[in-house]
């Protein structure tokens, strides 16, 4: 539900003025507001209005530097998901689940295959259109390093933002 209502939002958004004034804002920004809006290009709620704002802001200025500190502040965002996640969902999950599947789930999260796939398989997710929550859920269920999941959020949100960018010039 909360896909569709940021998808509309996103539609409205294209088409109206107040798109418009969101560029002009974030664009008299500079790269600042390229940041911004990377920050919002993390969450499920928030991802559809931002892609469009990337889009109009990357032909606005150097879609190269769009994509760079767009990426950095959706990193940023990812960090923060995450340490709610890895803090805080990981432990609600196993109470949920109770005694027995934490340990068979505990299990999966440790096998090597699990441990060397979850960066990448995370960092398609996060390039992807889905909601970044998905890509960090994976990630933040085992012990990975803050610094060793942020870089490759990194580079797959400079993936999904230069996607973003060539689709707004090919539009245009």
């Amino acid at each position: 539900m909360y896909i569709l209502f940021s998808i509309a939002v996103a539609i409205l958004l294209a088409h109206s003025r107040a798109l418009d004034s969101l560029v002009d804002t974030a664009g008299g920004m500079g790269y600042i507001g390229a940041f911004i809006v990377g920050i919002f290009f993390t969450s499920i709620f928030t991802t559809a209005p931002a892609i469009v704002i990337l889009g109009k802001l990357s032909l606005l200025h150097d879609p190269i530097w769009v994509v760079v500190i767009g990426a950095t502040g959706a990193v940023l965002g990812d960090l923060l998901i995450f340490r709610v996640v890895h803090a805080r969902l990981r432990s609600d999950v196993y109470d949920l689940i109770g005694k027995a599947w934490t340990h068979k789930l505990q299990h999966i999260f440790r096998k090597k295959i699990y441990r060397r796939f979850a960066p990448f398989m995370a960092a398609i997710i996060i390039a992807s259109p889905l909601p970044d929550e998905l890509g960090l859920t994976l990630v933040g269920m085992t012990n990975y390093a803050e610094d060793y999941f942020a870089f490759f959020a990194f580079i797959g949100n400079v993936i999904g933002i230069t996607i973003i960018c060539i689709g707004a010039r090919l539009v245009t």
